[in-house]
């Protein structure tokens, strides 16, 4: 299936994936689910404009809108962090360390 759209340029099977909704300027704005990662569910937002000179303001406006819908359904982005656990450290690696420290000063 991947690769294959129908005349609609959807693929076939999408149409639930797919929400069509009127926009406030009367336009119509697509959204889809592009992707499943580890972590993730990442969206597609598609708004048509009739002013390209427009576009800048209005991305910034629908990504704003977008941020503001997530977080009025309780729906938190994910940031990568890293934890560390040091459980065990070595009495040779600290004194390493400690030689390195006096060699620096």
């Amino acid at each position: 299936m991947r690769g294959e759209v129908d005349r609609r340029g959807e693929a076939p099977g999408t149409t639930a994936s797919r929400r069509a909704a009127p926009s406030r300027s009367g336009g119509q704005r697509q959204i889809a689910v592009t992707a499943l990662g580890s972590s993730s569910v990442d969206l597609e937002v598609r708004v048509r404009i009739a002013d390209a000179g427009r576009e800048k303001p209005i991305y910034v406006a629908v990504m704003e809108a977008s941020k503001l819908a997530l977080d009025a359904a309780g729906i938190e982005i994910p940031f990568p962090h890293l934890q560390l656990f040091v459980e065990q450290v070595e009495q040779r690696v600290r004194e390493q360390a400690e030689r390195l420290r006096q060699g620096a000063s």
